[in-house]
C-alpha cells in the first residue's frame, strides 16, 4: 500500500520509496526513508496531496510523490 491509502491518524512504516535520488534525498532530510515511522495527519480535498508527520516534522506531499512511498500499516496491538 502507499501513503495515499492511509486514513487520517494512521501510522505506518515506510518500506520503499520509488522516486528519483533527488526526491529520496530530500525526503530523507525530512525524516521519510525506508524504515521510518510516518503518520498521516490529513489529506487535501478533491484527491490532492497529504500532510505527513515523520520524526516530529510535518510535511505536505503532492499526490504524485505520495503514491511512490510504499508503507506497511502498523498493527493496532503494537
Amino acid at each position: 500500500m502507499n501513503v495515499l491509502q492511509l486514513k487520517a491518524g494512521e501510522r505506518a512504516k515506510v518500506t520503499h520509496i520509488a522516486a528519483n535520488e533527488k526526491a529520496k534525498n530530500r525526503l530523507h532530510m525530512l525524516n521519510v526513508y525506508a524504515g521510518a515511522q510516518v503518520t498521516l495527519v490529513r489529506r487535501a480535498p478533491f484527491g490532492g496531496g497529504v500532510m505527513l508527520e515523520a520524526g516530529g516534522v510535518r510535511l505536505a506531499l503532492g499526490k504524485n510523490l505520495a503514491e511512490k512511498i510504499s508503507v506497511e500499516q502498523e498493527r493496532a496491538d503494537g
